[in-house]
């Protein structure tokens, strides 16, 4: 992954619902560098519209229904984060 020094998001969603509950953890990579981004199932936690949800349980990767990328903080303006891979490690 190669960023722009901002800082992002990557959901997963574990319903079909467009505006469900999805499961987040924020990653900054840093500005123009390409760089291998690891985030640990514990580190996803479940949200609703920007708000976190304490009651709900730990994520379950099996239960994965849609994942991806948002910029996070309410960041406005252009932005720029390239990809070459996205796994899922177990």
């Amino acid at each position: 992954m190669r960023g722009d020094g901002k800082r992002y998001k990557f959901s997963i969603r574990t319903g079909a619902e467009l505006d469900g509950v999805s499961y987040q953890a924020a990653f900054q990579p840093p500005a123009g560098e390409w760089t291998r981004i690891e985030l640990a199932v514990a580190d996803f936690i479940p949200t609703w519209r920007g708000r976190v949800l304490d009651h709900l349980p730990p994520l379950a990767v099996s239960s994965a229904r849609q994942v991806g990328l948002l910029i996070a903080d309410r960041q406005v303006g252009p932005f720029k984060l390239d990809l070459r891979a996205i796994e899922l490690v177990g």
